[in-house]
């Protein structure tokens, strides 16, 4: 169980680390890597527009109270600028993302399990 546990851990610490990496701090009050983790958070929670998330969705949300943002400080323009900023990163990002599925805790073993039962062929995650 404590193994999962690091293990999940670790995986959630590479992704913040990608992110803040590849959209690195600059004057913004709240960071770039900030705002794309709260788009994936709610994609995972809901998934929605950036419009609704930002008009709906974010502040009723806990998201508030786990990244420490202020639900007046998400607004649909910031989450479309934040996608424009990860699109130049997509490759790096599905690089990340492939390695992160190659070597799954067992818990996103079995997600990703029951995922590839209900996909189309052309859709399923084969072998690396």
């Amino acid at each position: 169980m404590y193994l999962r546990q690091c293990r999940a851990t670790k995986s959630k610490k590479d992704h913040v680390s990608l992110l803040e990496r590849l959209l690195p701090d600059g004057r913004e009050d709240i960071p770039w890597s900030m705002t794309a983790m709260t788009l994936v958070l709610m994609r995972l929670c809901e998934s929605s527009s950036e419009l609704r998330i930002a008009e709906h969705l974010y502040e009723r949300s806990s998201l508030t109270d786990l990244l420490g943002i202020p639900p007046d400080r998400v607004n649909d323009d910031r989450l479309y600028r934040a996608l424009d900023n990860l699109l130049p990163h997509k490759a790096e990002m599905e690089k990340h993302l492939k390695r992160c599925i190659a070597q799954p805790t067992t818990a996103q073993a079995i997600l990703l399990q029951r995922l590839q039962l209900h996909l189309p062929e052309h859709m399923k995650i084969h072998e690396m």
